[in-house]
């Protein structure tokens, strides 16, 4: 699993807003790296985009949580990558 950014942002020192899947790099451009490169005790996730993800009220598990690396893997695995269940916005705000 990579972590994708948007090389425009990169001058910004931290933190960065990632997204997990490195098809970013290829669509628009980018960097990519592999999460393993990353100390696990510096390095947090939500499930979907941040902002909906914790303002949203619509009982969803994942809404309101900042996830582990661990955690986030089992909400991939429970619900899929938000960008393949929901690529056009129409299946919530994620």
């Amino acid at each position: 699993m990579f972590l994708s950014f948007d090389t425009p942002c990169c001058h910004v020192k931290s933190p960065k807003a990632m997204c997990l899947d490195q098809r970013m790099v290829s669509e628009r451009g980018g960097t990519a790296i592999h999460i393993n490169e990353f100390d696990p005790a510096t390095i947090s996730f939500t499930y979907g985009d941040l902002f909906p993800a914790m303002r949203y009220k619509d009982g969803k598990p994942y809404r309101e949580q900042v996830c582990t690396k661990d955690e986030i893997y089992g909400l991939i695995e429970r619900f899929g990558l938000p960008q393949d269940w929901n690529s056009e916005g129409n299946n919530g705000p994620e």
